[in-house]
């Protein structure tokens, strides 16, 4: 085979694009990720003790009775010995505040409730995780997999070339730098080697899986993505679920608040007693005597430290209502960014596919041309190859990109862009 015709073959080798997709889905491993995953399976069982307990939250102490064998002699403990013995029954029952019970289960419904934010917002993290590194794995694979053409046809080059040097028809500095290049991209792919098994890992374990062969797309269509991002925070004050459980804080350190208040007066303890008495007499025919009385304790420590309780829940809900506005401005920010990379992505790939691409191509080929009447040296050649080659690369990264940041829009938003719909 001729050096131009191997060039050639080498150039439409590492120009064809398949397009048959892999059998994983990103969407399906992202929902095995979200129902496997041990680390929410224990978020959710604590939202569920955190339900199970603001459901009892504000129940009153129990009613205490009693029995009491009162005012016997010592000299003999009998109920008929003395006029004031007798077996005594009681009742007591403390009463909380009217709106104690209210306020106790609302801070409890907001633990649980924060707690079950806090589960979606690991849920909406770990699925964008999972579906940023299926991507990035996808790209090292066909980076390898453009790698090794290359490599294959760079030793054919490199037997011809040799053949041409030893009888003087090709210099040695031909077949040095194929050789470099040769040695290099053997290399590369230990790098492409490596990424895969790392990022195969890091998918089994967010998958709780003990296999880790994951099969993934051959070509990338990048995204289209929307013209700006207005809108964009509405959605995510609507669907984030990080702004949600920062509410749920807002409310419950309110809540608590008032419950401090609440807590803060005083606990009306009342109770009734029924005396059984056996004695009679002249005077005193025995008759059964009963009782009724409340307590009040004096909220002398109790007051001063339900105040200062207040006080502090107050201070939290306002620093959870600044760390809200503080997010959403953070928000704001990362949508920018998100949407500047996912354009200039998408336009960079763009680019490349209809003009940088084929202009590369048309230089190869007229080099190519020029090369078979002498005209061109093989330098020239060379560098029109390598050229090519990393706008390949470079237009496959562009597109991967567009869907790494659709994901990175998805964990900002808390739910699915508009735009880049595959």
């Amino acid at each position: 085979m001729s050096l131009p015709t191997m060039i050639l073959a080498l150039f439409m080798t590492l120009v064809a694009t398949p397009t048959a997709w892999a059998a994983d889905s990103v969407d399906a491993l992202v929902t095995e990720a979200i129902e496997a995953n041990p680390e929410l399976a224990a978020r959710r069982a604590t939202v569920e003790a955190l339900r199970a307990l603001a459901g009892v939250a504000g129940t009153w102490p129990d009613p205490v009775v009693g029995i009491e064998y009162s005012n016997v002699p010592v000299t003999s403990f009998a109920l008929g010995d003395h006029a004031m013995a007798g077996l005594q029954f009681r009742a007591q029952q403390t009463v909380r505040p009217p709106t104690w019970s209210r306020l106790q289960r609302e801070v409890g419904d907001a633990l649980a409730e924060g707690e079950e934010h806090s589960l979606a917002e690991a849920e909406v993290q770990l699925g964008v995780t999972v579906e940023q590194t299926y991507w990035r794995l996808a790209l090292s694979r066909l980076l390898g997999d453009i790698t090794e053409a290359h490599l294959a046809r760079t030793e054919e080059l490199l037997q011809a070339v040799v053949a041409r040097y030893e009888v003087g028809r090709a210099g040695q500095h031909a077949v040095l730098r194929l050789g470099v290049l040769r040695d290099r991209l053997q290399d590369d792919l230990h790098d492409f080697e490596r990424a895969d098994r790392e990022l195969s890992a890091a998918l089994a374990r967010a998958l709780s899986r003990e296999e880790a062969t994951f099969a993934t797309p051959t070509e990338f269509t990048a995204l289209d993505p929307p013209a700006d991002a207005s809108g964009w925070v509405d959605l995510a004050l609507a669907h984030r679920p990080e702004l949600a459980r920062i509410r749920a804080d807002v409310h419950g350190s309110e809540a608590a608040a008032d419950l401090a208040r609440a807590d803060g007066l005083p606990d009306v303890s009342f109770w009734v007693g029924y005396r059984v008495r056996t004695i009679t007499s002249r005077t005193d025919p025995g008759t059964d005597l009963a009782s009724a009385g409340l307590s009040v304790p004096i909220p002398l420590g109790s007051g001063r430290r339900a105040r200062g309780q207040r006080a502090a829940y107050l201070l939290s809900a306002e620093a959870a209502e600044a760390r809200h506005a503080a997010t959403v401005d953070r928000i704001e920010a990362d949508l920018t960014f998100v949407l500047a990379r996912w354009q200039r992505a998408h336009h960079k790939a763009a680019t490349y596919d209809s003009e940088l691409l084929p202009a590369a191509r048309s230089t190869l080929d007229t080099t190519l041309a020029d090369y078979r009447v002498d005209k061109a040296d093989f330098s020239s050649l060379y560098d029109g190859e390598i050229a090519l080659l990393d706008l390949e690369r470079a237009r496959l990264a562009a597109s991967v990109e567009t869907h790494i940041q659709r994901a990175e829009a998805r964990a900002v938003l808390g739910t699915t862009p508009p735009g880049g719909v595959r």
